[in-house]
């Protein structure tokens, strides 16, 4: 008897609800050659190929599941007299968990809630699972956000590590550093944000060469100034990626001390910047530009 080949992928639901697996060894559609209600999208599974078909379609028996992408989820319960179901927000996700009485917590009827997933017994037709955070009741602005929050499981905090290396930072501004770079500080200089802004992370810069010549200069925060390559702070960013303004807060790329602080282009205060400097005629031709580091 041959012996299965077996491969590693992920499940993904498409928009007719049907999983298909994708996996770098095959370069072709893998369908799921069995009922999939066991899993859920983004699991990560082992599989091997029970049948090929024409057109390039792959038809594959899932051999087990390595890694479940997550094990919490956001939805609305309906409370029955002695357990609960919760209606999740995902859209992929292709059941309802099941909720025995004594693990609803003090959630009332028609919560949005946070459901964390058990156990999901062979026969059984939803897996069970527990309110472990009760966000509100929908439509609520507070319970809104809070469910962005929680579905994308955005980083509120940072960890304590990083907070203690970005208050270590040197953050003066030395006299040494601002010789290698081009000095801005006596040209006029503003930004334009909201008057509730507290990272102001861009500027221009306007002045009058001679008659119809004009130098502009537009300046972004020098962070690659503070933030060392391959440091924990380095590698902190660049799990986030990028700061994420929601309605009412953002979610900072960088501790607080630098984003809203050291590198926030706040008045009346001395800045690392990089910069593109242009001279333009009143044409809007451009005669001369410059890049490079400033100091604004």
């Amino acid at each position: 008897m041959n012996k299965k080949k077996i491969f590693k992928g992920k499940l993904e639901i498409n928009s007719r609800g049907e999983f298909n697996i994708v996996s770098e060894n095959i370069n072709h559609t893998i369908f799921i050659n069995e009922p999939s209600l066991k899993y859920f999208n983004g699991d990560e599974v082992d599989f091997f190929i029970s049948k090929r078909k024409r057109k390039g379609k792959y038809l594959a028996t899932i051999e087990k599941l390595i890694n479940r992408e997550k094990n919490s989820y956001v939805g609305i319960i309906q409370i029955n007299e002695n357990f609960a179901f919760a209606i999740l927000d995902d859209k992929k996700m292709h059941v309802d968990i099941f909720i025995p009485g004594d693990n609803i917590k003090n959630a009332q009827d028609g919560d949005k809630v946070i459901i964390e997933i058990l156990k999901w017994r062979k026969n059984d037709l939803s897996p069970t699972g527990k309110v472990v955070e009760v966000l509100g009741k929908p439509g609520d602005h507070e319970t809104e956000i809070s469910t962005i929050i929680k579905q994308n499981e955005l980083p509120l905090k940072f960890p304590n590590q990083v907070e203690e290396y970005a208050k270590n930072i040197n953050k003066e501004i030395s006299r040494e550093e601002i010789e290698k770079r081009r000095d801005i500080r006596e040209i006029l200089t503003f930004t334009i944000d909201p008057e509730d802004a507290k990272d102001f992370d861009d500027a221009i810069s306007f002045r009058i060469k001679e008659k119809n010549i004009y130098e502009i200069g537009i300046h972004i925060a020098d962070v690659g100034h503070y933030v060392e390559k391959e440091s924990i702070l380095d590698r902190e960013a660049f799990n986030r990626a990028t700061s994420i303004y929601l309605v009412d807060r953002v979610v900072p790329m960088l501790p607080e001390i630098l984003s809203n602080n050291v590198c926030s282009l706040r008045p009346q205060e001395e800045k690392y910047t990089f910069s593109a400097i242009f001279n333009i005629n009143n044409k809007g031709e451009i005669l001369k530009e410059w890049f490079g580091k400033s100091v604004i």
